[in-house]
């Protein structure tokens, strides 16, 4: 049709098709010609023209074609973000969409201004990953840092670059990865949480037994002078010293238990008991504009539970109220039963069904904010000054509350 158009009309006309040859081979050809008209009459009288086999090109632009598809579908679906930058020119020519699910972005912005990549690491992180950065033209880049992203979560990087060199040897192009290790840092950190649990409880049980001989003496000297004193507040506050020596003594023997890998006795607790043993510290070692309130429910469970262990549960949670309050305030302990119907809720997070003794801490502190909420179940995670707290009060308290088959909410 091309030609026919031409013919009738003049001028010049491309085309491409193809062409059987007498072997049955098919070949591509792009061909150009023109053709020239008598002056007056207008009929054709001559054609000149080129005809090209592009048989190979038409292969090797459908291999490219290909090639790209595929690279575009790999570098789209993989997790890692895939980029490509010319060290020539500095600029940006790729960045595969993971980009703005690991770093919260768009990918336009980081097109619009290769600034925003760094703008996204930690302060921390930033001057050694730029110093790095450096070296990129060189082709020397592997670093793991942290990112900032928009919302306020911190994701950790594995950032990789390889060179592409031309035919000349010369690097003209850096490819790279970068892959989020968020929770292999995490789980990094678990396994070493781990490790420094282990040596403590070998370090704890050698502690433990020594402790053991420190009340061995108290316990002795508390039972010689107890009928050495006459009046009653003398024979209250040595009271109070061997309630809490023989309670230390069973603390220490469950540390010991604990390292040989023992259970503690459990019997059934009573929580009227349990509160008036904790309330009568609490009197005795709090300041006095701290005050303590117990709010007993009627007819009270007696669950099944190891006595010093909880008792330290709701010691540990006084504790924290206390440090909360510097400038005093009341502390209020609430107990009653509960029946929990299985359904999971903010207020029953595992789903537990059945009876259940429900314990509650308050106080009039000063609160915590919500990013913190998350972590202070964690071993080792405290907000307190360096020597004021070791980080383990409320991950025992998760533990052991666990470990008599019940939760902790906040």
């Amino acid at each position: 049709h091309a030609g026919a158009r031409a013919i009738r009309e003049g001028g010049q006309y491309t085309a491409t098709y193809r062409l059987v040859r007498p072997g049955g081979e098919i070949r591509i050809v792009h061909e150009t010609a023109r053709i020239f008209l008598h002056e007056k009459t207008g009929v054709p009288l001559r054609m000149v023209g080129t005809t090209h086999d592009i048989t190979e090109k038409r292969k090797a632009e459908e291999t490219l074609r290909e090639s790209e598809s595929r690279f575009r579908e790999l570098a789209e679906n993989i997790s890692e973000v895939f980029w490509i930058r010319d060290t020539r020119e500095g600029v940006l020519l790729y960045v595969s969409p993971s980009y703005e699910k690991i770093w919260g972005k768009s990918c336009e912005t980081l097109y619009r201004s290769q600034q925003s990549w760094m703008d996204s690491i930690h302060p921390e992180d930033f001057g050694r990953v730029r110093a790095a950065a450096i070296w990129v033209a060189g082709g020397h880049y592997d670093e793991i840092y942290r990112i900032i992203r928009p919302d306020g979560a911190t994701r950790w990087i594995h950032d990789r670059a390889y060179p592409v060199h031309d035919e000349h040897g010369e690097i003209h192009q850096l490819v790279g990865t970068a892959e989020d290790i968020t929770e292999r840092k995490n789980l990094e950190q678990q396994i070493l949480r781990a490790q420094r649990m282990d040596s403590i409880g070998t370090l704890a049980a050698g502690i433990a037994h020594d402790l053991n001989n420190v009340l061995a003496p108290i316990l002795m000297s508390i039972e010689m002078l107890r009928p050495r004193l006459a009046d009653i507040r003398s024979r209250e506050i040595i009271e109070l010293i061997g309630s809490s020596a023989r309670r230390g003594t069973d603390m220490v023997s469950r540390v010991l238990s604990f390292a040989r890998g023992l259970e503690g006795t459990r019997a059934p607790v009573a929580i009227d008991r349990l509160f008036d043993d904790v309330a009568r510290i609490v009197a005795e070692t709090f300041p006095r504009h701290i005050r303590l309130v117990t709010e007993l429910g009627p007819c009270l469970h007696a669950p099944e539970g190891d006595m010093t262990q909880l008792h330290q549960v709701i010691l540990n949670l006084c504790v924290n109220a206390r440090d909360a309050m510097p400038g005093g305030g009341i502390i209020r302990l609430r107990a009653q039963n509960v029946t929990l119907d299985g359904n999971a809720s903010p207020e029953n997070p595992p789903g537990s069904t059945g009876p259940h003794v429900h314990i509650r801490v308050e106080d009039t502190g000063c609160g915590m904010p919500a990013d913190l909420m998350e972590k202070i179940f964690e071993p080792f995670f405290t907000t307190k000054e360096a020597g004021k707290g070791t980080g383990l009060g409320l991950s025992s308290v998760a533990a052991i509350v666990k470990g008599h088959g019940g939760f902790v909410t906040v």
